[in-house]
């Protein structure tokens, strides 16, 4: 993840208390664990036929695209100077300037802009993707400039775009959530109702273990579902109309070893210029190795484009055979001889991968609607903010946690 600005104080703190923040530099800025730093390079992209440091494609640029980079960059930065967008999102400011950007597509900003060049729509189009599993002609304009303008995080010991990882991604984040709290979590518990009683709540779950059903009751419940599900087992909660999750597609790759390929060296997030796939990041990227090792590559595939509920129907249809092809497939381009490498592949189907936002979503009476509780009931996903972050699934997390203390 990047670093955290100063508006998510409550990661901040988290990071504090798992000693990921070491300490302080004269001008307040965190440390980090040099570990946890991503190693340089962080982002590479292929692009004729070699790799070229950073995301931005910009070899071989005429004279009018070097212009709308130019120009597009300068966009971005008047609206970071104006200070409007940041993380978590209901802390950014209601500028109806900005609020207006809500109501059209970031393609329609664009096109309004006059930003036609194709390398840079890619590289817009690849962030809406990346970040919200939607191309910027199904995100909103305002979720689209957020993601270019609102990241503020600093580091005393590393530079503003450095981000934070691990080879078992943020799985180590959620290890650390554990430490404290492991023996009283309960596996493979399958809730299927969550209803409100005279004095509290009743929960009903099923253990697919010991096919068995239990019946808790409690004074009050924290339901951290997304919406969609939320809304099919708590009885009278109104549905939600509109809401559109994106399917989302996960490989895991074992190699022998990552082949190599003309350009930049391996980096943390390698991405093919062109693709409808959003490329892979290195798991092994941390590594202090000097010689080639086994490492696990994890390609990610954002399906849009077309209805998602159809999307998600022909994720169905295809076999576990099909989808390592076209891992592969998309990949072919830097490293053709990458299926002489593989040694396993493990693929993951979310249907329902993020929350997407789409124009008139993230300002608009829906989302009000999710950020409802209902005591006993209260509710804490990713999925109210809008964006499927982890600082804001961990804000969500906290704040709710402390209304509910305080009802109590």
């Amino acid at each position: 993840m990047p670093l955290p600005g100063k508006d998510c104080r409550e990661v901040l703190q988290f990071f504090e208390e798992i000693q990921l923040i070491t300490g302080h530099d004269v001008a307040g800025r965190p440390t980090y664990d040099e570990l946890a730093l991503c190693h340089d390079p962080l982002e590479r992209v292929f692009m004729h036929g070699e790799w070229q440091e950073g995301l931005s494609p910009t070899t071989g640029l005429t004279k009018s695209e070097q212009a709308q980079f130019i120009a597009f960059a300068a966009e971005i930065e008047h609206w970071r100077g104006r200070q409007i967008f940041t993380l978590p999102v209901d802390r950014s400011k209601m500028d109806p300037d900005a609020l207006s950007l809500d109501t059209i597509t970031m393609g329609e900003w664009m096109a309004r802009k006059a930003f036609d060049c194709a390398p840079l729509l890619w590289q817009v189009d690849y962030s809406c993707r990346d970040d919200f599993g939607g191309n910027l002609h199904e995100v909103s304009a305002w979720a689209g400039i957020h993601y270019f303008a609102s990241r503020t995080g600093e580091a005393g010991n590393a530079e503003h775009e450095t981000v934070l990882t691990w080879p078992s991604g943020n799985g180590w984040l959620v290890d650390q959530l554990k430490t404290t709290t492991s023996s009283s979590i309960l596996p493979n518990q399958l809730i299927y109702q969550i209803a409100e009683q005279t004095n509290g709540v009743e929960v009903l779950s099923y253990d697919t273990q010991l096919h068995e059903v239990t019946r808790y009751t409690a004074r009050a419940v924290v339901c951290a579902l997304p919406r969609f599900i939320a809304q099919r087992i708590i009885p009278g909660l109104a549905p939600i109309s509109g809401l559109e999750y994106s399917p989302w597609v996960v490989t895991n790759l074992t190699l022998d070893e990552l082949p190599p390929s003309p350009g930049v060296l391996p980096a943390w997030d390698n991405v093919i210029y062109g693709s409808s796939a959003l490329g892979y990041v290195n798991a092994g990227h941390q590594s202090l190795s000097s010689r080639p090792i086994e490492t696990v590559i994890t390609h990610y595939d954002a399906l849009c484009g077309q209805p998602p509920a159809k999307l998600r129907e022909w994720m169905l249809t295809q076999t576990h055979d099909q989808w390592v092809q076209r891992s592969l497939q998309s990949l072919m381009a830097p490293h053709p001889d990458l299926a002489e490498h593989v040694k396993s592949a493990d693929i993951w189907l979310w249907g329902h991968g993020m929350i997407r936002p789409k124009p008139g979503f993230l300002w608009g009476k829906e989302r009000q609607l999710m950020q409802q509780h209902r005591p006993p009931i209260y509710f804490a996903h990713s999925d109210m903010s809008g964006m499927s972050l982890f600082e804001e699934a961990y804000t969500r997390g906290v704040n709710t946690a402390e209304t509910l203390h305080q009802a109590l």
